[in-house]
């Protein structure tokens, strides 16, 4: 089988993911030269560049062919001294539902992570899981099917902070990060990302006597670059009065608004994320007052017509 996951070791034992495609390739005919396998309904296809499938005129590269055929997906563990595998499971067999490019990406690229008592499994579409040390699975979720840019796989492996399992999802059709209890595989916690694809893995730090989550955010980080940008230039200021309308507005869902308005005030990372949306709306504000909209009619050609 084949997979980009980085085996893990824990004591003794060395656990490995693979994902098995059930159709063997054909050997290639004596008097040809060998050369790259053919599209095996894995992804992979013919072609010179480095994803397989045929490249298009002007150096791009083809769409890799859809799946035809299923996959195994393989979760191994290894004896450390000897090599021998003590036990192999099948986490699931299903055709999986996008292709990837050769050299780009796979089908088992999330990296399992373990407490030592038990092995957390994330092949991504097809599903979490959690074995204990013999074999036996303990629990499976399923998340959803993915959808990633370009077909590059998907990958970026889950992350253990305390009792939860931190697994971070972002693709092209719907991101969101989960907190997962690790004892029974039930979601903690969920948000909603607007992020494009990526395969990060998140980082669980301590910063300032809290536990954060850390993960990429391409989105969000250009948007306040370019917020900083604005702001500066118009000479903006945070306006101490949306901010007190603000933690009001957040404080009046809750039973005991003042103490969470004194939650906040206690906390000044609290307050600077208040303040940072307050000026996100100003700088949205100062925008829409300074923009000048100009009609013209053209059609629709036109206006799909990319510029020269």
């Amino acid at each position: 089988g084949g997979g980009s996951a980085s085996p893990i070791v824990w004591g003794d034992k060395v656990f490995v993911l693979a994902a098995v495609s059930t159709e063997k390739p054909a050997e290639p005919a004596r008097a040809e030269r060998p050369r790259q396998a053919g599209p095996r309904g894995d992804g992979q296809g013919r072609g010179p560049g480095p994803g397989g499938g045929s490249r298009k005129r002007g150096g791009g590269m083809m769409t890799p062919p859809k799946p035809t055929v299923p996959y195994k997906f393989e979760v191994v563990c290894f004896d450390r001294k000897s090599g021998n595998i003590l036990w192999q499971k099948t986490a699931r067999e299903e055709v999986p539902h996008e292709a990837f490019r050769q050299g780009e990406g796979g089908y088992a690229c999330y990296s399992p992570v373990t407490d030592g008592e038990n092995l957390y499994v994330n092949f991504g579409s097809r599903g979490l899981y959690c074995y204990d040390f013999q074999g036996n699975r303990q629990w499976e979720r399923e998340l959803g099917k993915m959808s990633i840019v370009a077909q590059f796989g998907e990958g970026g492996s889950p992350a253990l902070c305390g009792d939860k399992l931190i697994v971070n999802r972002d693709h092209e059709a719907g991101s969101e990060i989960l907190a997962i209890d690790k004892r029974t595989g039930e979601t903690v916690w969920q948000a909603k990302r607007d992020e494009p694809t990526s395969w990060s893995t998140p980082l669980v730090v301590e910063h300032q006597g809290k536990t954060q989550v850390v993960v990429s955010a391409t989105n969000r980080v250009r948007a306040s670059l370019l917020i900083a940008e604005i702001a500066g230039q118009a000479k903006l200021r945070v306006d101490s009065s949306r901010v007190g309308e603000l933690l009001a507005t957040i404080a009046s869902t809750y039973e005991e608004p003042g103490k969470v308005i004194d939650m906040y005030q206690r906390d000044p990372q609290l307050m600077s994320g208040l303040r940072n949306r307050v000026l996100e709306d100003q700088v949205i504000d100062w925008v829409f007052g300074a923009a000048q909209v100009i009609d013209e009619r053209m059609s629709f050609q036109q206006l799909m017509q990319p510029p020269a």
